[in-house]
């Protein structure tokens, strides 16, 4: 196991997620989404040790969002902070950190879930209705917020002085480290991409760091009416992304022919395969690190990542995480060049993509044996 991240890189991980969830409970405000349901109790994700050592000795109250601002957590030195009139009531899914107590790496079931107060907005379950260029504006401090870390620190990096001699990656320009895909637990030899556990909030957002082995390949899939940003810490990845377009966008030209003919058959659905989506590619990238790249809804939504020759690795945020009860479950494609269409497959047998754990990441006994695309 690797030592864990110093003081200075756990501090940026958290203000990552502090940042994270502001945003997002901003996102929730303006877009005016609303909801008149009560939220329903669900078990949330395991958090890692990083989360929990900042709450080891109080419980986290969470911040909100009413109708026009989040609140941040007040939390008193030595105790929890009081929930004593309705404007402190903690809606689950609107910005909380945690509603149990880790105990070992396990979080305990959610219970009692308060109602959302008066003037609460819970988040969207989806952002394809916000408007793209607000959307990228809003996302702007995660951004930052990425850009900031230090990879170095983060992973426990070993600097390369002659990459003649081993292995070596990019850490930044100059600056080479030894990759880590053969120091994560438990060591799986069939995997081409590792996945660590970093932070997620059910309905909120989901923090993980993917680790590539030597030109691996994560392949072509989508995350429906979401938005990612990814960083990547050391290496390169090749990028192969589509934007996903709507009806409109799709532009047919009338056929010339017969007025009737042209009648019946003009803006015929092209789509033949169910599930199928109308995309257009966009040119192909190299990101070197410390490159922040970010999807949306629609613009560069479908991606494929392919690892250089001494590996890489990417801290994605995903706002919402993928949901399979909500219409954000994942889903695999081939691209149809000549039909420019997006057309959904079953997930590749040779790609596996399984957790991990390395120093304070990851959750070894929970995920050991996950053989799918993590969140």
């Amino acid at each position: 196991m690797e030592d864990r991240a110093d003081d200075s890189s756990e501090s940026l991980m958290r203000e990552l997620i502090r940042t994270t969830r502001r945003v997002f409970a901003e996102i929730a405000v303006e877009s005016g989404s609303h909801s008149t349901s009560e939220p329903e109790a669900s078990h949330l994700s395991p958090v890692t040790q990083l989360e929990s050592d900042s709450s080891s000795k109080s419980s986290t109250s969470s911040g909100y969002c009413t109708g026009s601002e989040y609140v941040e957590p007040q939390i008193e030195e030595g105790g929890s902070s009081e929930s004593d009139s309705t404007e402190r009531t903690t809606p689950r899914s609107a910005m909380n950190a945690t509603c149990g107590q880790s105990d070992g790496g396990n979080m305990q079931e959610c219970q009692n879930l308060p109602n959302y107060p008066l003037g609460i907005r819970p988040l969207p379950a989806s952002l394809a209705q916000v408007n793209q260029d607000w959307l990228r504006h809003f996302v702007q401090p995660i951004q930052r917020s990425l850009e900031s870390i230090d990879a170095m620190n983060l992973l426990n990096l070993h600097p390369v002085a002659n990459t003649h001699l081993r292995p070596a990656v990019r850490l930044k320009e100059d600056v080479y480290v030894e990759p880590i895909h053969n120091r994560i637990e438990p060591t799986k030899e069939c995997a081409a991409v590792r996945y660590l556990h970093v932070s997620e909030l059910e309905g909120e957002y989901s923090i993980g760091i993917f680790v590539f082995l030597p030109n691996a390949t994560i392949p072509l899939h989508d995350h429906p009416g979401m938005c990612v940003l990814s960083r990547v810490l050391y290496g390169e990845l090749h990028l192969k992304s589509y934007d996903v377009l709507t009806q409109e966008e799709h532009v047919v030209e009338p056929p010339k022919k017969t007025l009737s003919y042209a009648w019946k058959n003009w803006r015929k659905p092209a789509v033949s395969t169910p599930g199928s989506k109308l995309a257009r590619q966009r040119p192909l990238q190299t990101l070197r690190a410390p490159h922040v790249t970010t999807l949306f809804p629609y613009e560069g939504n479908a991606h494929e990542f392919t690892a250089g020759p001494n590996g890489a690795a990417v801290l994605d945020v995903l706002l919402p995480p993928y949901d399979f009860h909500h219409d954000r479950d994942c889903t695999f494609y081939q691209w149809d060049k000549d039909k420019g269409l997006l057309v959904p497959m079953p997930q590749p047998k040779k790609f596996h993509c399984i957790s991990g754990s390395y120093g304070s990441f990851g959750n070894m006994d929970d995920h050991a044996d996950d053989d799918e695309l993590s969140t």
